[in-house]
């Protein structure tokens, strides 16, 4: 089975298209969609939790029941839905789409998982759907790796997908990409021990998984394809300054250990000087289990990942 996450906070009426368009694209494969409501106590709901649970118990009604309304309120965080939702999830394979998009047309979808599963083996990692960063601009984006050497920062920014690039193959290798779109097995999930538990808000998710892959010797790959399309605009909860810091440093942690922690906070976080040591013995101390974890599947320093991709085009180093 594969098991669709959607995590979403106030995405009202983005969330109803959303997960329609999921459901419809999938037509003929045996799926589950999990929309997880990360809505806190102290917000006002915008219709979204009640129009979602009560369309999870019309399809039940009728027989169907491939929507799954879940409620994750113990925190605000984009990550923490995702890893409730894998929790309950029944599925062999995620993937993970947010709560304000819409999905290709045709049979997109469904070549896409078709072809992971038949070559899962050979991918070794995840496989990622193209995006537009707007629904309705014509331009399709990837990911490109940036990395500050000297700061210890591993980053990537947008880079323009062209499929004329790339004529005759069905997928790219990528030294990153957005985890919008990323369809993963759940086995390729647990080696990586899912999100950090301690991740907040917004932020750091995608550093984590990227580089975090890329340390376990896995890859990711780009579906030579039409596009997830993405709504680009204001969400309907606020993310903090100080919790994006700390979330790109626990990312630090778990793929670069106390080095590129204490490097990254040091030379390129934006917090206070107090921040900075408080960040760093927090981390060290919270995420510790986590980051042992990976390290004893790890096969590669960072810095050895780097020196393979130094030359690709999909990689900025400054």
């Amino acid at each position: 089975m594969l098991s669709v996450i959607v995590p979403f906070v106030r995405e009202w009426p983005q969330i109803a298209f959303t997960l329609r368009s999921i459901h419809e694209a999938l037509n003929g494969v045996d799926h589950e969609v999990l929309a997880v409501d990360n809505l806190q106590s102290e917000m006002v709901e915008d219709r979204g939790s009640k129009n979602v649970k009560g369309m999870e118990e019309a399809w039940k009604k009728k027989g169907d029941p491939w929507l799954h309304y879940l409620k994750y309120d113990e925190k605000l965080s984009h990550w923490q839905a995702k890893n409730y939702a894998m929790s309950k999830a029944k599925g062999d394979y995620f993937w993970f789409i947010d709560g304000h998009c819409i999905c290709p047309g045709g049979s997109t979808m469904l070549r896409m998982y078709d072809y992971y599963i038949q070559h899962q083996n050979d991918l070794k990692g995840s496989l990622h759907l193209p995006l537009t960063y707007h629904i309705l601009e014509p331009t399709q984006l990837m990911y490109k790796a940036v990395v500050e050497e000297k700061k210890l920062d591993y980053a990537y920014t947008f880079h323009t997908f062209s499929p004329k690039e790339y004529k005759g193959l069905e997928s790219i290798l990528v030294p990153a990409m957005s985890t919008c779109g990323m369809l993963i097995s759940k086995e390729v999930m647990e080696k990586i021990g899912g999100w950090p538990r301690e991740l907040g808000i917004y932020g750091g998710g995608e550093h984590f998984l990227n580089y975090v892959m890329a340390v376990l010797g896995m890859n990711k790959w780009v579906f030579n394809s039409a596009s997830l399309c993405h709504h680009g605009d204001k969400r309907g909860y606020n993310w903090n300054h100080y919790d994006y810091q700390r979330n790109r440093a626990i990312a630090c942690y778990m793929y670069g250990d106390y080095k590129h922690l204490d490097g990254w906070v040091r030379n390129k976080a934006k917090l206070n000087g107090r921040e900075k040591m408080s960040v760093i013995r927090d981390i060290e101390s919270s995420c510790n289990s986590h980051r042992d974890f990976i390290s004893s599947n790890q096969v590669m320093e960072i810095e050895e990942w780097l020196d393979k991709w130094r030359d690709n085009p999909l990689v900025k180093v400054g």
